[in-house]
């Protein structure tokens, strides 16, 4: 946001940014609008140690794709079973719709594994050579975003 506002008010009339939300007071508006970078990192980081968010742990994101629905949910659906019977401290979070359940003509379904390094690494090995029989598995290992 605050670099779209930059953007605005480059030409010699100026520009003007608006933003509709639900929650004005939110940390990370207040912090764009006063470009309070100090700020923002000390609220964000906060949540992400409580919450258990990087940098305090690794994220892995699999994401599941089929032409039909019904393959991609249910081979979405029995790898998360089979992760979660590994057990050993990994947060196995899904599966669900993908932020972009339909592309290119493929229904995506994801999955997210919350863990350290250490007890990433056999969830690591087991997707090293798991194959689904009707759908794709695409893993991403400490993903940019999850969308």
């Amino acid at each position: 946001m605050t670099q779209v506002g930059g953007r605005t008010g480059r030409g010699e009339q100026g520009g003007k940014v608006l933003v509709q939300t639900h929650h004005p007071e939110h940390y990370s508006l207040q912090a764009a609008r006063e470009h309070d970078y100090v700020g923002f990192y000390n609220e964000e980081i906060t949540h992400r140690e409580a919450l258990n968010y990087p940098p305090y742990c690794r994220l892995v994101n699999l994401v599941i794709r089929a032409r039909k629905e019904a393959v991609a949910q249910t081979s979405a659906e029995q790898l998360a079973e089979e992760l979660r019977q590994l057990g050993g401290g990994v947060d196995v979070l899904g599966p669900a719709p993908a932020p972009h359940s339909r592309v290119r003509k493929q229904f995506r379904y994801q999955i997210v594994l919350k863990g350290s390094t250490e007890t990433l690494a056999p969830y690591l090995e087991t997707l090293r050579s798991r194959r689904l029989a009707k759908a794709f598995l695409t893993v991403d290992v400490d993903p940019a975003d999850l969308i």
